[in-house]
């Protein structure tokens, strides 16, 4: 699952629809949340205006089946958040590492064999 929390706006790389088009194959979920002031544009470097795009983060959230959210401040984010987070769960899982263990210390014995034949003048 990918959060993206974002104006909406695009500006650089891979068009929005193609990036979720790719989420979409690889079976990633994207939730993406809309920040910013609804209906405002704003302009930038007196050339560009920006503002949310939210038709866009809604289009990446349906075609990744993933939800779309709107934070206009702090407190309504942590709530965002907060509901994401109750949608994770950890899950774990037991690893034998004993092999591994028992090569590394057969190589380290190898090596100690080695160096003290080397240190006791006993080399053939």
């Amino acid at each position: 699952m990918v959060v993206l929390l974002s104006d909406g706006e695009s500006n650089a790389g891979r068009s929005p629809a193609a990036a979720a088009a790719r989420a979409q194959q690889e079976g990633v979920t994207v939730n993406t949340i809309g920040i910013g002031t609804r209906g405002v544009q704003t302009s930038l470097n007196r050339r560009t205006s920006i503002g949310l795009d939210e038709s866009t983060l809604k289009s990446i959230a349906s075609t990744t089946s993933g939800e779309y959210f709107y934070a206009a401040d702090a407190g309504q984010l942590e709530q965002v958040y907060a509901h994401l987070g109750s949608q994770i769960s950890w899950v774990r899982e037991q690893t034998e590492v004993t092999a591994i263990a028992s090569g590394l210390g057969a190589k380290f014995l190898t090596v100690a064999g080695v160096l003290s034949l080397g240190w006791f003048g006993r080399f053939p």
